[in-house]
């Protein structure tokens, strides 16, 4: 895709919310994942047809039907419905994302400790009354459940390759780990998420300073005010311009009083 249309996705997003823009990389690869997602639902629907999708354009479309027939296109298919076949199951949270009902479940816990990956797994492909969503979730939830026993109770089961997620469905790709969405990835240097991460906290931490510099800043400005004041009944015959005279005895005075 042009960059220029990643340039203007990424205003139109800013004109509409409220957002951070050290959001915009991870904003660009949830836009990438959705465009693919609809390119696939418009070969699925149209590709046999005669007619179009009224979204795509005359040329775009000539385009696509053209890729579509060449043998990279169908290679690259076969392998997106072998990877297809490996999922198991969506998971039924709908709308919510698993960064969502991840805090969700923690905020309902008393100690609002973070749940593991296994326990969002198995939150999120389950039915509203608890039964798995298909058999081979329910085969992945009977291992899980095994594996639990096979630790010790005190055992905390911190999220990484080897937890018990991972040991019940198989490892992770490299640039995902499963309910934790775009951008995660074990052991990825500089990944995206890590890097916004770091950037959002410092900046956090910048703008915490800011605000107490500037608290600071009023505090000493009351109090140098406050003794201006003292001063001035002290020496009621004497101007401001000569009580200001000695600015160093100002500050003696004000830290003395503070």
């Amino acid at each position: 895709m042009p960059n220029y249309y990643k340039t203007e996705m990424w205003d139109l997003v800013q004109e509409k919310f409220d957002i951070d823009p050290f959001l915009e990389p991870w904003i660009l690869s949830s836009l990438s994942s959705k465009w693919r997602n609809f390119k696939s639902s418009v070969k699925r629907d149209w590709f046999q047809c005669k007619e179009r999708d009224e979204r795509v354009s005359d040329d775009d479309w000539a385009w696509l039907l053209r890729y579509w027939s060449t043998d990279k296109a169908l290679k690259e298919e076969v392998v997106g419905k072998e990877n297809r076949d490996r999922v198991l199951s969506a998971h039924a949270l709908g709308s919510k994302s698993y960064a969502c009902k991840r805090d969700e479940m923690a905020e309902s816990r008393p100690d609002k400790s973070e749940p593991t990956r296994a326990e969002v797994y198995v939150t999120a492909h389950v039915s509203p009354n608890g039964t798995p969503l298909n058999d081979k979730v329910a085969k992945v939830i009977e291992r899980i459940n095994e594996k639990k026993t096979q630790i010790e109770p005190s055992h905390h089961d911190s999220p990484g390759p080897r937890d018990i997620l991972s040991q019940a469905l198989g490892e992770d790709k490299y640039h995902h780990s499963r309910t934790f969405g775009l951008g995660s990835g074990w052991g990825m240097k500089n990944s995206r998420v890590s890097i916004l991460k770091k950037a959002l906290e410092a900046k956090r931490n910048a703008e915490e300073n800011v605000e107490k510099m500037k608290g600071e800043s009023y505090e000493v400005k009351a109090g140098e005010g406050k003794i201006m004041t003292l001063l001035h009944k002290l020496h009621p015959n004497v101007s401001i311009g000569e009580l200001l005279d000695s600015t160093t005895q100002v500050h003696l005075l004000f830290n003395l009083v503070i």
